[in-house]
């Protein structure tokens, strides 16, 4: 029925389909073609969008183009090509003619059903009606593949400086128009499918961490970095590379965060890290609002929605089970800001990866540092909190930071707030942890952390920690 139904009602499939932690897994699994095997637009109407959008016919642009889609989503088909010129293997997506009208229309439709049963006083234990109208501003852009071209580029042009364990495709600009992208073809195997990807020889729980903790990672870029994150990381936007690389696909669902947002947020995995009772305030600053609760039970909601620890118990049990506390069963979401719900998304999407994979990786742990930067950046060094150590352990970074820029300016090398911002991203406060890096594997990240240094001032920081 969904299948037929299309429009909204697979986007919202999607997140059910990447929920085992929430659904009975022949649920997840009869869902799973929503991802990427819904229905196809006929290869005639295929040629002929290519030739009105972009003046282009198969012949003269490719040698090779794949008559059946490789994919096809709710909104757009994916084409294997090849290009005539340079030979390289292309994704071509193609916006699926109609799609626009039907899921706008949908969301319109839900959204009036959705208000009309708040006027009668039929409510949910969430807040649906705000959680429908971000969905009703951020669908549309989906459509504009000129947008999707510009962020692709932006996140893939940040990422490639920071991290060399992410990889996003690059566009082809002269082949991308408001419905059709190309793009350059990632092989590699979904994230739901990365044990059957795996040698045999090798655990196969570490590589599914390892997978994870790079996905958050990326993530750790695009929320405290460039504040735009990709926020529909379901299984078949993600995907374990050759290299073992972790590759995000599909830049059209993208969140622009306002800078207000970013810093609470920043504040909030800090106060989770430290297992502090001030998300609590947080949430309510952050814009939620919860009925018929404890300050113990905001604690355990706050991991729930913006960690994806899977060590408490409420984490495992799903809010459809009659093992559900009686204490969270009551408990209502009455209002959600529209700028966090997104956020909310992508930790839910990753709780069900994790579920689904048997790992349990902490988002907050690899979020820390980069946290810490966002409010380093706002001159921030901590905030106030009633949790001692964690206001003791900011002082401490503080002072190492410090200490770092005074070693910085001793040895005549960049010492300012821009220049040591990427080394407190990196979670780099002192020379003994950056020489620890320098003697790692990672250097590749070394181009990444010393990006607002020049060649020569940063050959001289390594040859001068190196001896150290």
């Amino acid at each position: 029925m969904v299948k037929e139904l299309s429009g909204f009602y697979i986007k919202v499939s999607q997140v059910f389909a990447t929920k085992p932690d929430l659904l009975p897994k022949q649920y997840v699994d009869s869902l799973k073609f929503v991802f990427e095997d819904c229905r196809e637009t006929q290869y005639r109407k295929v040629q002929k969008l290519l030739k009105y959008q972009l003046g282009i016919t198969l012949q003269t642009t490719f040698t090779e183009f794949t008559k059946r889609p490789i994919a096809s989503a709710t909104i757009a088909q994916v084409h294997l090509a090849q290009l005539r010129e340079s030979n390289e293997k292309v994704a071509v997506k193609i916006q699926h003619p109609g799609s626009s009208d039907l899921m706008l229309s949908d969301i319109k439709n839900m959204l009036h059903v959705s208000i009309f049963m708040d006027t009668v006083g039929f409510k949910p234990p969430f807040d649906h009606t705000g959680i429908l109208r971000e969905y009703a501003q951020q669908v549309p852009k989906e459509f504009d593949f000129i947008r999707e071209n510009d962020m692709l580029n932006s996140i893939g042009n940040y990422i490639s400086r920071v991290d060399c364990n992410i990889e996003i495709p690059r566009s082809q600009p002269c082949l991308c128009s408001r419905k059709v992208l190309t793009m350059g073809f990632i092989v590699g195997d979904r994230c739901d499918t990365i044990f059957a990807a795996a040698e045999p020889i090798l655990d196969q729980q570490e590589i599914s961490s390892e997978f994870c903790r790079s996905l958050f990672s990326s993530y750790g870029y695009q929320l405290f970095g460039i504040g735009i994150f990709h926020s529909d990381p379901h299984p078949g936007n993600v995907f374990l590379t050759k290299s073992g690389a972790c590759a995000l696909l599909d830049f059209g669902q993208m969140k622009v965060l306002r800078d207000e947002t970013q810093l609470l947020f920043a504040r909030m995995i800090i106060a989770l890290k430290g297992d502090s009772a001030e998300c609590v305030k947080l949430m309510k600053q952050i814009g939620l609002k919860l009925d018929k609760t404890t300050t113990d039970i905001e604690m355990i909601i706050a991991y729930l929605l913006f960690d994806t620890r899977m060590d408490i118990r409420e984490a495992k049990i799903s809010p459809l089970s009659s093992e559900l506390p009686q204490e969270l069963r009551v408990v209502s979401l009455s209002e959600i800001d529209s700028d966090i719900f997104m956020i909310i998304r992508i930790v839910s999407m990753f709780r069900g990866i994790l579920t689904s994979q048997g790992v349990d990786v902490h988002a907050r742990s690899i979020w820390y540092s980069f946290a810490l930067a966002v409010l380093y950046r706002n001159g921030e060094y901590y905030f106030h909190s009633s949790h001692v150590d964690l206001s003791q352990k900011a002082n401490v970074l503080r002072e190492q930071m410090k200490d770092l820029s005074k070693w910085m300016r001793s040895h005549d090398l960049p010492h300012n707030r821009d220049a040591l911002l990427p080394f407190a991203m990196a979670g780099i406060f002192t020379t003994s942890e950056l020489r620890r890096v320098i003697l790692s594997e990672k250097t590749c990240n070394l181009p990444a952390i010393f990006r607002n240094f020049s060649e020569s001032d940063m050959e001289r920081c390594l040859l001068v920690v190196g001896n150290m």
